[in-house]
Parts: C-alpha cells; structure tokens; sequence
C-alpha cells in the first residue's frame, strides 16, 4: 500500500496544537505503485517503522522534506533494510507463490 502525503498539516483539538502525520488514504493497484516507484526513482529512503511483532514495515521516500511517499508492508516473512540511504530505485514485484518483493539492490528486500 502506498500513499503520498502532503507536508504535516497542523489542527486544533481541544485547544491544542497536533500534527496530523497519517495519511488518509492509499493504494494497492499495481499499476498505480508502480507508477509512484518509477515517479520517485532518486529519492531518499527511509526505513521510518518497523514492528517485528506485527510484521510491518512503514518506508518513506522523499525528495525533499515537504514531500513523502509512504509504503505499508503487511504481513511481512522476511525484512532487511538500512536505516536510510540516497538515490532510492524502489521496486515491486509479484514473486510466483503470489507473495511480493520490494526490492531496493542492496538497501532492502521485503517479502510480504
């Protein structure tokens, strides 16, 4: 699933200032992932929540601060990650057990 994000937006609740930081919504039509990967080749990547028990991964791709690509991996069997790195090629594929990969060369492997 993936979603681009505005830059945080600020909202009054009870009188205090929060940052809304969730996206509100996403996609998981292939094409359309594909499309934003291919979009955001060259950005930084970050490996922003991981939770073992869960098996999640939350990546963000930026070209900048103000601009985010968010990817939500569910069900994850196998994780490897840096922390971060530049010039990001992101990639997705259908692995034949109908299972997915994103991919980034040495940088990441996800098998959700």
């Amino acid at each position: 699933l993936a979603h681009v994000a505005a830059p945080l937006t600020a909202r009054l609740n009870s009188g205090v200032r929060r940052l809304q930081m969730w996206p509100s919504s996403w996609t998981s039509d292939q094409s359309n992932l594909d499309a934003l990967l291919a979009k955001w080749h060259g950005a930084m990547a970050e490996a922003w929540v991981y939770r073992v028990s869960h098996g999640q991964l939350l990546l963000r791709l930026y070209p900048t601060p103000e601009k985010n690509l968010f990817l939500w991996c569910k069900a994850c069997s196998r994780v490897c990650f840096d922390s971060h790195w530049p010039d990001s090629q992101v990639s997705l594929n259908q692995l034949p057990d109908g299972g997915w990969l994103l991919n980034d060369r040495d940088h990441l492997e996800v098998r959700c």
